[in-house]
Parts: C-alpha cells; sequence; structure tokens
C-alpha cells in the first residue's frame, strides 16, 4: 500500500477441468490446498511474521474460501498460488519473498523478450520475412 488504507477482499473459488471436476478443500493454518482427481492448486498465505495466525480472517464458501484484509501505508499482503500434482502443504510466504518472487519473474521476461528471435530454432516469434503475392 503506498499510502492510505485501503480494506481488500480476496474470493477464491477454483473449478477444476471448467467445474466438471469436483475437488476437496483442506485447511491449514499458512493456507489452503485443492486437490481434484488429476491437479491442485495451493493458496499461500502472505503476511508479516509478527502477526498472529489468527489474524487472517479466512472463511470457508462453498468449495473455496474468501477473507478480508485491510493494508495500511507501507504494508504489503496477497496469497500465493501454486499448481501440482502432488500438492505441498502450504506455508507462510513474507512480503519479501514475494517481492523477491516478483523481480524474479519480471526479470525471466525482460530477458525472454530481449533474446534473439531465431525463426529457425522455434523463436518466440518469426520475423522471417513474410513472401507477398503480388496477384
Amino acid at each position: 500500500m503506498v499510502r492510505g488504507t485501503m480494506r481488500f477482499r480476496v474470493d477464491c473459488q477454483p473449478r477444476f477441468n471448467y467445474g466438471r471436476d469436483p475437488h476437496e478443500l483442506d485447511d491449514y493454518p499458512e493456507g489452503h490446498v485443492f486437490r481434484s482427481s488429476a491437479l491442485s492448486l495451493t493458496t499461500n498465505i502472505v503476511r508479516y511474521p509478527e502477526t498472529r495466525p489468527g489474524e487472517q480472517g479466512v472463511r470457508r464458501k462453498e468449495g473455496g474460501w474468501w477473507a478480508i484484509a485491510t493494508l495500511r501505508e507501507g504494508e504489503s499482503g496477497g496469497v500465493v498460488l501454486e499448481t501440482g500434482v502432488s500438492p505441498e502443504r502450504p506455508r507462510f510466504y513474507t512480503p519479501g519473498e514475494v517481492q523477491e518472487l516478483l523481480e524474479q519473474t519480471r526479470d525471466f521476461w525482460r530477458r525472454w523478450l530481449a533474446a534473439p528471435v531465431t525463426p529457425a530454432a522455434g523463436g518466440k516469434w518469426s520475423s522471417a520475412p513474410r513472401s507477398r503475392s503480388n496477384s
């Protein structure tokens, strides 16, 4: 939060296979794990180390969860989503860890965009000249 105070509502209601596959939801103090027969989604809570575990205010809702959080100037918060076939138990992320992940992601995409295009090797997009028909 850059200035002031803002209240946020986070509503997490995953639907595996476009809602065709049912899922189970496991609750942990650090977050939640959604499991279908083929996939999983782990939600990890972002919080400051000094925050007491009961302060998140997360509530279950129809196979998902929702929460309301208030951030004040200088604070960060949120949820880190992870997908996989065999879920891990969620963990707390600190705002500093999330900032580092954001910077790593930004740097990856900047390098990817700056990489030379090699159409013959199946580069990110083809810069080969297109033939024009004069018809």
